[in-house]
């Protein structure tokens, strides 16, 4: 797995080709919209995390705060530790 959001477009992709598959029916293409489902969810979160963090290097970038200490604490990596 390459954990980036490229990977993440490739599977929700290959859900959409899953559910496009005109011979599933029944059970079978519950079950696929049911993994899609699951998938969504998950894609959901880590859209939004990478959202949470892209605001926060923005707003690092444009001078809220100089070190991470300054930052909400959920949003610190560590690297300002001893500071």
């Amino acid at each position: 797995m390459r954990n980036d959001l490229g990977e993440l477009n490739d599977i929700l992709f290959q859900r959409l080709r899953a559910l496009d598959n005109p011979n599933l029916t029944g059970e079978k293409l519950d079950e696929e919209i049911r993994k899609t489902d699951a998938v969504i969810d998950v894609s959901q979160s880590i859209i939004a995390t990478g959202n949470l963090v892209l605001k926060a290097a923005l707003a690092r970038s444009d001078g809220m705060y100089r070190k991470d200490s300054e930052a909400p604490k959920m949003l610190m990596t560590g690297d300002d530790d001893n500071e």
